[in-house]
């Protein structure tokens, strides 16, 4: 499947992107610091470690419930992450993950998710991860 075809299947079959979850990486020089993954209705966001740890923490959404396994490409969707973010000093890089094909697709780059308003529950999360951008 190429790109342009997951566009294709998209408007021709209007359901498609609903069992997609949309995996967002939070780059923080140069390194995944954590990941959100949003699911296909954006009504949940679960976060992780780059280990996938599942963190007890909401952030924008209530978290599933439901238990998210640990994507069968996910190093090399952190190696594609980590490559693409290496002269930026924080981004977030959001992918599609197509489990029954294998196919890692990388959506958008955005510097300020959010417009940066977005807050964490419990709220030293906020402190945290802004440590990982402003310590190194």
């Amino acid at each position: 499947m190429k790109l342009q075809d997951l566009d294709s299947q998209k408007i021709e079959n209007g359901n498609f992107h609903t069992s997609l979850s949309d995996y967002r990486f939070h780059c923080f020089l140069k390194q995944v610091g954590f990941i959100q993954v949003a699911n296909p209705a954006h009504t949940h966001n679960n976060l992780f470690t780059p280990n996938w740890q599942a963190l007890s923490i909401k952030y924008l959404n209530t978290p599933d419930s439901k238990l998210l396994s640990k994507p069968y490409k996910l190093d090399f969707m952190i190696n594609i992450t980590e490559r693409l973010s290496s002269t930026i000093a924080y981004v977030r890089i959001d992918m599609y993950y197509i489990e029954n094909t294998q196919q890692v697709f990388v959506g958008e780059l955005t510097m300020t998710p959010n417009g940066g308003t977005a807050q964490f529950e419990p709220n030293y999360w906020d402190k945290e991860f802004g440590s990982l951008w402003i310590s190194k």
